[in-house]
């Protein structure tokens, strides 16, 4: 074989070199490398390292000790490669390779910065230096098993440990526990060390490692069966970290054993060693904003906050900013607000957080657009993916509605309910509807991630919005919010009662919708078949999703009535326009049941009717209610009084009358969805 490992309590070991020629002499010598030291009084020493074996020999042996010293010190590796051979040729495997493992652990005091005991049967740290913040031990997927207490691996009990998953083929993809080191405002954290204790099962890694902030220090060990791998190795590179600091100890499939990596990684007494300094004057930092987009003349707005470092008051402000915006702080909280984006084009705007230190700034563009399409109102938001297992990715909101809807002048304003229920961001939505099916589609859409991630954790909110003004839908995760700013001021969320959870939740997963229909009330935030989330498909319509009822957005009864006047739904400009000219929009000529026949077909006027003596006779649709007004003559400072109650159409003509004498000379008929 090719490598091998032994603990440094081993006391020798032996290495064997194999002739397998029948007969002759063969003779040579080992050369010695790898980390260890060789000498008396240093890690290990040899016996010899020649070799000779004549015709009826068939090997020869080396023997190595092992100082079992008592300094706290990592893997050490001794490397003997074959040279001058003579007699035959050296073949593969000519280098044989042996790990040592330390078996020193560092005092149990002081300890270090940070240290994981576990003795109470808790995930919490247990102890750790004043001006830093640690979160509980986790695990990037599974559940953790604590307040284990058989087994005799470790010498200071109960432990924790995890079964199965540990059988990716590479560090960089490994299972792993991990905790995050965080130091207070105004202090920094350098890294010189870490210990921990590590058993794996017959089953479980044969790869043990750790990875100290994201690769800033990295360390990997074989994990033979049944053996106690004692981890307490010096780390550089990791020096004077202000930001969140993530260790993380691993356990994969390396090669160096045959293993399934379904069995269990048992770990204790994570320490970490380095220390804890003010970081001296530090000016505040200005959290991501991020570039912004808005249509012209529909309202713009976005928070912009700042994280103190050293409790110096924080002043917000911001230069090159648009004609017609306003920007209002109060310490570290802001708000930029433009009311009338426009003309269209993009914007250069700075923002700066300055305290007594010095500031910290952001260069960012607002690109206004062309003013928006008119509102399609059926729309809702159809997906929603804001935490899974380890570190969030493809966070983001899906939109649903009609085919062919262009998104341009719509918005998703961003609630947080833990900052006040406040606006934390303002995301411009903009591409066209494609049609997935019966004439309705979806688009994706992935925030940018500022300093907490594109979508924080819950409870939080969303709002769609068109104009900046007409909220379409306000709905919310893990809790109900009532939105104290923005456009869903004073609007109270509705709950869409699912919920994600970064141990539960995979990579690739997401909330939807489902249901069949072609309107949001058609739809409902249904869990999957064992949670509440399922696999993502981000820009498509869901699979629990069915559309029916034609495809178009529209009743069956305005459907029917588009086909009439345009021939078919495709040909129909828009509830908004005009198609004949006469003032009334289209979707007022259908709700009065007249005839807008495009393009210039005879006028349809029906919103004021001059009507002699005390009623009037209008044709009627089923379906509408039909009301009579009345003024004493027809000027614009008078106001319509309306005289009898509505009434329902019958399809035919109705005489509509005041029901009272009356001396007034001018009437008009109004006309309304019964069902609205």
């Amino acid at each position: 074989m090719a490598s091998a490992s032994a603990g440094e309590d081993a006391g020798t070991y032996t290495v064997t070199v194999v002739k397998t020629l029948p007969s002759g002499n063969v003779s040579g010598s080992v050369t010695l490398g790898g980390t260890a030291t060789l000498g008396a009084g240093n890690d290990y020493t040899i016996n010899t390292t020649n070799f000779a074996m004549n015709g009826a020999t068939t090997s020869a042996t080396f023997t190595i000790t092992i100082n079992d010293d008592a300094e706290v010190e990592g893997p050490e590796t001794i490397t003997l490669t074959l040279a001058n051979v003579t007699g035959a040729g050296a073949v593969t495997p000519s280098t044989f390779t042996l790990t040592i493992n330390d078996n020193d652990t560092p005092p149990e005091t002081p300890e270090g910065i940070a240290a994981f005991r576990f003795t109470d049967g808790s995930l919490a740290v247990s102890t750790k230096d004043a001006n830093i913040s640690v979160s509980d031990m986790a695990l990037s997927s599974g559940t953790i098993e604590t307040n284990v207490t058989t087994g005799s691996y470790f010498p200071n009990m109960p432990y924790i440990e995890e079964t199965a998953g540990w059988n990716k083929t590479s560090q960089a993809e490994a299972k792993n526990f991990f905790f995050t080191i965080t130091p207070q405002p105004g202090y920094e954290i350098s890294i010189t060390g870490i210990a921990f204790r590590a058993y794996a099962t017959a089953a479980g890694p044969s790869g043990i490692g750790y990875d100290v902030g994201g690769g800033l220090a990295t360390n990997a060990m074989d994990a033979p069966d049944s053996s106690l791998v004692v981890v307490s190795n010096a780390v550089t590179g990791v020096d004077n970290q202000t930001g969140a600091i993530t260790v993380m100890i691993q356990g994969w499939t390396n090669g160096s054993r045959a293993t399934s990596g379904g069995g269990i990684l048992k770990i204790d007494d994570v320490v970490v060693f380095g220390t804890v300094s003010s970081a001296g004057p530090v000016p505040p930092v200005l959290n991501l904003i991020g570039n912004k987009s808005a249509a012209a003349g529909v309202p713009l707005g976005f928070a912009v906050t700042a994280t103190p470092t050293d409790g110096d008051p924080v002043t917000l402000t911001v230069s090159n900013a648009p004609v017609g915006s306003t920007f209002g702080s109060t310490n570290a909280s802001g708000y930029f607000s433009w009311a009338n984006p426009g003309p269209a084009g993009v914007y250069t705007v700075s923002f700066y957080a300055s305290d007594k230190d010095g500031a910290d700034s952001e260069q960012i563009s607002i690109t206004v657009t062309s003013p928006p399409a008119p509102i399609q109102t059926n729309l809702w938001i159809n997906e929603i993916h804001y935490d899974n297992q380890g570190a969030d990715v493809d966070e983001g909101f899906e939109i649903a509605g009609p085919a062919g809807t262009d998104l341009n002048g719509y918005n998703v304003y961003l609630y947080d309910y833990n900052s006040g229920s406040v606006v934390y961001s303002n995301i411009a939505l903009s591409g066209v509807i494609p049609d997935e099916g019966q004439g309705f589609g979806a688009l994706w859409f992935a925030p940018d991630a500022g300093a907490n991630g594109a979508l924080f954790n819950g409870p939080d909110g969303l709002a769609l919005v068109y104009g900046g003004s007409v909220v379409l839908q306000f709905i919310s995760y893990e809790g109900v919010i009532t939105a104290v700013n923005g456009p869903a001021q004073g609007l109270t969320s509705t709950d869409i009662g699912l919920r994600e959870t970064n141990t539960g939740t995979p990579v690739g997963y997401s909330l939807q919708v489902c249901g069949t229909g072609n309107t949001a009330s058609d739809f409902a935030w249904t869990p999957g078949p064992t949670d509440d989330w399922r696999l993502a498909t981000p820009g498509l319509l869901n699979d629990c999703q069915t559309i029916d009822g034609g495809g178009s957005g529209y009743s069956q009864e305005q459907e029917d009535w588009i086909v009439a006047n345009w021939g078919d739904v495709g040909s129909y400009p828009g509830d908004e326009l005009d198609s004949d000219g006469d003032g009334s929009p289209n979707i007022e000529e259908f709700i009065a049941g007249t005839d807008p026949v495009p393009p210039n077909g005879a006028n349809s006027y029906f919103e004021v009717i001059r009507v002699p003596g005390a009623g009037a006779t209008v044709p009627t649709v089923i379906g509408r209610v039909y009301r009579l007004w009345t003024i004493p003559s027809l000027r614009g400072s008078q106001t319509w009084t309306q005289v009898g109650n509505g009434t329902e159409g019958t399809g035919t003509p109705l005489q509509l009358n005041a029901g009272t004498t009356t001396n007034s000379a001018a009437f008009r008929v109004t006309v309304e969805m019964s069902a609205p």
